[in-house]
């Protein structure tokens, strides 16, 4: 019951060890326990204080609640990284003239995404669309899922999958068992986001590769986030295009790590380009590895090297490295939420995919239908296929 203000280290402390706290009523002891603790009035300190310690002595039940609820409030309000990150933005803010923001209200916006919550929203039930799971993220939430985990130092990949995606997986039980081990798998199609809705995901929406990635890139630019700038690896393609996609995205967003490139054959790997890619990759140590070897290979490509690479978020973007290369044209806006991006493609590449979508397409909508129906059922399966 000191008299002196002051936020104390040893208040944190007991709350960071998971004890039940009780505090002098002051101003700053209540800011720091919140409704997690108990507290005796400072205007009758002898008294108070006494009744509350026999209250807890007597209720026991009492105590156990408040050392659960302190523990989450010490992680998600005296997270240190939170707190430096709200100064970077509050005088970020002082400078620039803008307004600035209580970090109440910053950990609004943040809290949900911090790392005590990132298995909440990679565990979190998922989509079942024709028995792949789908994770119900829109693109917000999946950048911020993706930055936190690699701040965090937290690995794995993540499947950026369409109805083309999901066709392919029908018939092929290993490729469905990599979507559905994922880190993350996100909805590239709107069909993918129509039955994340008749499911009543009501949060989910397309996550389209191109548009992750760029955006990943901003954030991690020096640019953007100084202290931050994470590191980016890209594989697939041929080396004239990866140069391009490098060049281009240095110059967007100055600034931005990127460490390698590497161009594999257009073929399956040999023992020594195998070892060759692990070895590089685990040397460089990259927090973001771009995949753009289109589905279904580029999947099978993250489920096999998930356990040969020790750094690293792989994510699988296929034909993000074309459009961001400058060679392919990205379809409008309209377009994309219109769900006919497919047809967009189709004419731009008719020759290379008209088989593909006059399978994938009806295929899709009768079984989609079907599912949703209830005439068909389609089973989540995390088994390993015999």
């Amino acid at each position: 019951p000191a008299g002196i203000d002051g936020t104390r280290p040893a208040l944190l402390d007991q709350m960071g060890f998971g004890n039940c706290v009780l505090v002098r009523n002051s101003t700053v002891n209540m800011e720091v326990i919140g409704d997690c603790g108990v507290f005796f009035d400072k205007n009758n300190l002898e008294l108070s204080l006494t009744d509350k310690m026999q209250y807890l002595i007597d209720n026991y039940n009492i105590v156990k609640s408040y050392k659960k609820q302190v523990t989450s409030r010490i992680k998600h309000y005296y997270n240190w990284e939170w707190i430096t990150y709200f100064y970077e933005i509050l005088f970020e803010k002082i400078i620039s003239g803008e307004k600035p923001i209580s970090y109440d209200k910053f950990l609004e916006k943040e809290k949900e995404f911090d790392i005590y919550n990132i298995n909440q929203y990679v565990e979190k039930e998922r989509i079942n669309v024709l028995g792949v799971g789908v994770s119900p993220l829109n693109l917000n939430d999946t950048v911020q899922v993706l930055l936190k985990s690699r701040y965090n130092g937290i690995s794995g990949y993540v499947c950026v999958t369409g109805a083309h995606g999901i066709i392919e997986s029908l018939n092929d039980k290993i490729l469905k068992l990599i979507h559905n081990k994922s880190l993350l798998t996100v909805a590239d199609g709107m069909p993918n986001v129509w039955m994340g809705l008749e499911q009543g995901f009501a949060n989910v929406g397309r996550v389209y590769g191109p548009d992750l990635m760029l955006e990943i890139c901003e954030k991690t630019s020096n640019a953007i986030n100084p202290n931050k700038n994470l590191s980016h690896y890209l594989y697939g393609s041929t080396p004239e295009v990866l140069k391009k996609i490098k060049y281009n995205l240095e110059k967007k967003f100055p600034g931005i790590r990127i460490v390698g490139l590497h161009s594999p054959p257009f073929k399956e790997l040999e023992k020594d380009e195998s070892n060759f890619i692990v070895s590089d990759v685990n040397k460089l140590k990259p927090d973001f590895i771009w995949v753009g070897l289109s589905t279904p290979k580029q999947e099978r490509f993250m489920g096999e090297y998930i356990n040969k690479f020790d750094t690293g978020i792989m994510i699988g973007v296929g034909a993000a490295f074309n459009i961001h290369a400058g060679l392919q044209k990205d379809a409008p806006k309209w377009i994309k939420e219109s769900g006919f991006q497919w047809l967009y493609r189709l004419l731009q590449e008719p020759r290379r995919l008209w088989k593909r979508y006059s399978n994938i397409v009806p295929k899709f909508c009768y079984l989609a239908t079907f599912q949703c129906l209830g005439i068909k059922k389609f089973k989540f399966d995390l088994s390993e296929p015999k």
